[in-house]
């Protein structure tokens, strides 16, 4: 990692952004594999990511990756019909080994898929680790893709619900998502909303989730606070299969409206923007770049750029 302490997080009365990426070195894949035609198990340290990632993910965009110390089954149970098991000992965070975590957590995750134009997913995950209220989510989602023309239009919708687990607190938040995306060869333009709710005492808890990618790129509503927060936003795509340089170009932007679910403050605005590029085969650039306006009473402004090289093998 380039920069040294600049990356920490800043200290008490400093005023740079928290970039959270620890400066280590760690073993991420450490596992037995048995697998079949129809059932995939592992015991070991392992990435687990259902679906988008929003609930359980390995965060692979940061410097480390989510890690968690598992047993999983996946299994086909008939045609179209999918389901997947992971009883998870320890998780090991983005942030080092110190933000690891013991655990006694059960991620269970259902995929059906009768169409092209409708799939959709049930899941439970019961959380519960040492350094954190325990957590039990239930919820479903649904994704497809509808031709319209010669353009494309893609729905996903989920809902879920959280309450407390193994824990003398007693609570219940909500999350609701929809988004829909037009397609229209190397052109793309998407727009949705997304509600996480907060109760004044904490917020819809994500400590498996995959988050950079969704509420802005500042990652300012990484860790939902307790007032909740509510994303409206649009976006554009598009890419450029054969540049004349390079293999793939892509381009991307986006806008967010951030509210609290409860309370009047105003939690701001986000603009982001990201150029990706490929230019040899497994080799890919990107840049991004997020500007966060916290508005009167949201979290303080700030601006981030990203640059990164990847290699895939």
């Amino acid at each position: 990692m380039l920069g040294g302490d600049y990356f920490a997080a800043p200290a008490a009365g400093q005023d740079r952004p928290v970039i959270p990426d620890a400066a280590i070195a760690d073993l991420n894949r450490l596992q037995l594999i048995y697998e079949t035609d129809r059932v995939f198990a592992s015991i070991g340290r392992q990435i687990v990511r259902h679906g988008d990632q929003r609930f359980i993910g390995n965060s692979g965009w940061r410097q480390d990756d989510r890690t968690f110390d598992a047993a999983r089954i996946d299994f086909d149970v008939k045609p179209g019909l999918t389901a997947s098991y992971s009883y998870v000992w320890k998780v090991n965070q983005t942030l080092g080994t110190r933000a690891d975590s013991d655990s006694d957590s059960h991620l269970l995750h259902l995929d059906w898929v009768r169409s092209g134009a409708f799939k959709a997913s049930g899941f439970a995950y019961l959380i519960d680790l040492d350094d954190r209220p325990g957590t039990a989510t239930f919820g479903a989602r649904a994704t497809g893709d509808l031709p319209a023309g010669p353009a494309v239009f893609t729905y996903d919708a989920v809902l879920a619900r959280q309450q407390d687990y193994r824990t003398s607190a007693d609570f219940t938040l909500d999350h609701a998502g929809l988004e829909g995306t037009i397609t229209y060869g190397p052109l793309a333009g998407f727009g949705g909303f997304e509600h996480w709710e907060g109760d004044g005492t904490r917020g819809f808890d994500l400590p498996f989730a995959g988050k950079h990618a969704r509420r802005g790129w500042a990652d300012v509503f990484s860790n939902i606070p307790a007032e909740g927060v509510e994303d409206l936003y649009l976006g554009a795509k598009a890419n450029w299969p054969r540049p004349p340089f390079g293999r793939k170009l892509g381009f991307q932007a986006a806008f967010h409206s951030f509210d609290p679910t409860r309370g009047g403050a105003d939690f701001g605005h986000e603009w982001n923007a990201e150029v990706s590029f490929s230019f040899a085969e497994n080799w890919s650039a990107g840049l991004q770049y997020a500007d966060y306006d916290g508005g009167a009473g949201g979290p303080a402004d700030r601006k981030k750029l990203y640059l990164s090289i990847e290699w895939q093998y």
